[in-house]
């Protein structure tokens, strides 16, 4: 498991692998990183465990689109509410699993 201060500099030097995903992990912030994936897309992510004990992680968004900073910050708000007992991957699969208006309609 790789770890690194994740900043843009060392964001630019990753390369990515040749086939599957592998993960840099900060070594500020426990739980937050970056996942690279084979065709060189960075996305940062956090990694924790739920009430349950299983490990969960959940996408904050892509390197580019998100600066280090934006994502550091957004990783601390998911991670200190998942502190409070609340589980992000969970509340992302229940929002996408509601019906929206336009599916009640139909319903």
């Amino acid at each position: 498991m790789a770890q690194a201060k994740l900043t843009k500099r060392t964001l630019d030097a990753l390369t990515a692998p040749e086939t599957g995903q592998t993960f840099v992990w900060d070594t500020e912030i426990k739980g937050f990183g970056v996942r690279i994936g084979a065709a060189g897309t960075k996305t940062f992510v956090i990694q924790y465990m739920n009430t349950e004990g299983r490990i969960r992680r959940v996408k904050l968004g892509r390197f580019g689109v998100l600066t280090v900073d934006q994502a550091r910050d957004l990783a601390k708000i998911k991670l200190g509410a998942v502190a409070s007992g609340e589980d992000p991957a969970e509340d992302a699969r229940r929002a996408r699993n509601e019906m929206n208006v336009s599916e009640l309609c139909e319903w």
